[in-house]
């Protein structure tokens, strides 16, 4: 599925609300929508196009960094330019879900979430460095337990 649809139903709601959202929020509610999504599917089936690299504040999809950098840490104001609307089967309602449930937290506290102890940040900055590539398997792991 592409990256930068599931931003943009993020993206789309807090625009609707006229509530702001920054790259780093948009960045930890794409992470926590593709986790419970990949959790869903068993660990089969990715959600977006792209994987996440544990920098210092959190999970980051570069890709998605680099086309909304404009904003700086200001909030983004539009949606981004896409041809593709399909989602996958479930993804919708898991993007969502996680709106519901962490939409209403900070940056900060969405980055202290996922510096958990146990977390796929946690577990790739212990094993590797700041910028390497989060292992799928320490995500599954990770929201397995949280799917409710």
């Amino acid at each position: 599925m592409n990256t930068f649809l599931v931003a943009n139903t993020i993206l789309k709601y807090f625009i609707n609300k006229n509530e702001p959202i920054k790259n780093m929020k948009l960045q930890k509610l794409v992470f926590f929508s593709c986790g419970f999504y990949f959790a869903s599917k068993n660990g089969k089936k990715w959600l977006i196009d792209h994987d996440f690299n544990a920098w210092p504040y959190g999970p980051v999809c570069t890709e998605l960094y680099a086309k909304l950098a404009y904003s700086e840490k200001n909030p983004i104001k539009q949606e981004i330019k896409i041809k593709s609307n399909d989602f996958e089967d479930g993804a919708f309602d898991i993007i969502q879900n996680v709106i519901k449930r962490y939409g209403h937290l900070s940056d900060w506290e969405l980055s202290n979430i996922t510096h958990k102890q146990d977390s796929p940040w946690a577990n790739t900055i212990n094993k590797h460095y700041i910028g390497h590539i989060i292992k799928r398997e320490y995500i599954i792991k990770f929201f397995k337990k949280r799917i409710k």
